[in-house]
């Protein structure tokens, strides 16, 4: 039996979130270096190069996550990019759903239904029981339905059930449904390296901490136009990209 394929989803807050509400340092930042670089290393491997692609805003990796159809979507993110906004309906038009934005975009994925999803935050600070700092849906824990876990709120659950479109989603690991935090010095270890079919970097100008994500910024040749995105990009909840940094494939 062939073992699953992954494409690898990043978002450069990752390491480099800028959130005055936050009580963790940016201090992360320094393992994003060397982690890029072997991606990079990678992607210019001239026998067999992996395919790596750049954009401003997650939501603009979605036509090529579609186009790589894989078993499953590894998403190392600050935030989960996932919501159950399925389960209030009425609340939203029509033409909102079906427009995918950088806190949603991972239920408009074409091969969710036969695939797994694993979110890798940085920190307990993302989740804390499905209402952290990176869980993009306000009311409800989108993993509850699809996920066990040891401190699950049954009573929210059979209250309501949050709506997936996902096979089977997993928070952090990736590989149990224990909930075993990933530390960012850890990742390069549990990243599937042979089984992966493609990789996209999200740049989340207004995010992103740029001072301190400069040097990665420049290994990917995209550091003056995200100080330009950063300030076009006006108000973070706009959930807008502003076209300064086009979707790219890296030529190696």
């Amino acid at each position: 039996m062939s073992k699953p394929r992954v494409f690898l989803s990043i978002d450069l807050d990752y390491w480099g979130i800028e959130d005055e509400g936050m009580t963790i340092k940016n201090s992360d930042a320094k393992y994003a270096p060397k982690f890029i670089a072997s991606l990079l290393k990678r992607a210019d491997d001239k026998k067999n190069p992996l395919p790596l692609y750049i954009v401003e805003s997650h939501e603009e990796m979605l036509p090529i996550v579609n186009n790589n159809p894989s078993d499953e979507l590894w998403n190392v993110d600050f935030h989960s990019d996932f919501s159950a906004w399925e389960a209030e309906k009425g609340k939203k038009s029509k033409d909102e759903k079906e427009k995918p934005v950088d806190g949603d975009w991972v239920n408009f994925v074409q091969w969710a239904k036969n695939g797994k999803y694993v979110w890798i935050p940085p920190c307990d600070q993302c989740y804390q029981g499905g209402y952290g700092k990176g869980v993009c849906d306000p009311y409800w824990d989108p993993f509850l339905k699809t996920m066990i876990m040891e401190d699950s709120d049954m009573k929210l659950l059979q209250r309501k059930t949050p709506y997936v479109y996902w096979k089977k989603t997993i928070v952090r690991d990736g590989s149990v449904t224990r909930r075993t935090l990933v530390k960012p010095q850890r990742l390069p270890q549990i990243i599937p390296w042979k089984r992966l079919t493609a990789v996209a970097i999200a740049v989340s100008p207004y995010w992103l901490h740029i001072n301190n994500m400069k040097p990665v910024l420049e290994m990917l040749g995209v550091y003056e136009s995200t100080v330009k995105a950063r300030k076009k990009s006006g108000n973070r909840w706009d959930n807008k990209t502003t076209g300064t940094i086009k979707p790219i494939k890296r030529q190696s």
